[in-house]
């Protein structure tokens, strides 16, 4: 009779801490997602080069996706037929907070995983270059071996800023990144602090890390854009032509 009421009470007890423990062992095995939510949007520079493999045939760019100011015809053409951007490339980050705790961001910063030489192909070039510039800008130069960031507001640089977001109140950061000697891949690495703790919260292109070559292994085709009917080929700016410009547009 005492092992069965001493089996009932912890029968009792077990029911109602096992449940407590299996949550803990739950949030230990999937945690809960950081207090930080992250949007990516590919933005480019306005006038993107992209690195296309010898598979693809330059004369089967659309002509309207050449021509459109904006280029972001082109940009979808070019991610829809392998072509990986060079030279610079701009990824916009919207930041915001999942609830409405105050979430402090303490540091953001590029960290490049992985240097290839620049893959083959060819790529495009245009008559001008020109990259939008927001408040909160971040440019990396990523030559040379080590990875160089700057915080810009306007075109001056600036002191890393401080960012605090919620649900109701996001940042915006534009990483605008260089590597005219490697193929980078990269990620954007987040340190935040809240109410519920900190840590570090780790961007990638969904689910594998953001990737920029370079034109350095490539052939060069231009719009010419007044009269152009499309890409033409254009050895004098290759990159190891002796007059070839750098960057490529």
């Amino acid at each position: 009779m005492a092992a069965l009421t001493a089996f009932g009470v912890f029968g009792a007890i077990g029911s109602y801490y096992v449940p407590k423990l299996l949550d803990r062992l739950g949030e230990a095995i999937d945690p809960p997602p950081p207090p930080v939510a992250v949007t990516v949007v590919h933005a480019h520079t306005s006038s993107p080069n992209f690195v296309f493999p010898d598979g693809v045939d330059p004369a089967g760019v659309p002509q309207t996706a050449l021509e459109a100011l904006d280029k972001a015809e082109f940009v979808r053409w070019a991610a829809a037929h392998g072509g990986v951007a060079a030279d610079e490339d701009e990824v916009r980050f919207v930041l915001r907070g999942r609830d409405t705790t105050l979430v402090h961001l303490e540091s953001i910063r590029v960290k490049v995983l992985k240097r290839t030489p620049p893959r083959a192909g060819w790529f495009n070039t245009w008559l001008g270059c020109g990259a939008a510039v927001v408040p909160q800008h971040l440019r990396v130069d990523a030559d040379g071996g080590t990875v160089r960031a700057q915080w810009l507001a306007g075109e001056g640089p600036v002191e890393a800023p401080a960012f605090t977001v919620s649900a109701a109140d996001e940042e915006v950061v534009d990483v605008e990144l260089k590597s005219t000697e490697d193929e980078i891949e990269w990620v954007l690495e987040v340190d935040y602090s809240s109410a519920a703790g900190e840590g570090t919260l780790t961007v990638d292109d969904g689910g594998r890390p953001f990737l920029l070559t370079t034109v350095g292994a490539a052939r060069a085709w231009e719009y010419p854009e007044v009269g152009g009917s499309g890409l033409e080929r254009r050895p004098e700016r290759d990159p190891g032509a002796a007059d070839g410009p750098r960057p490529p547009c």
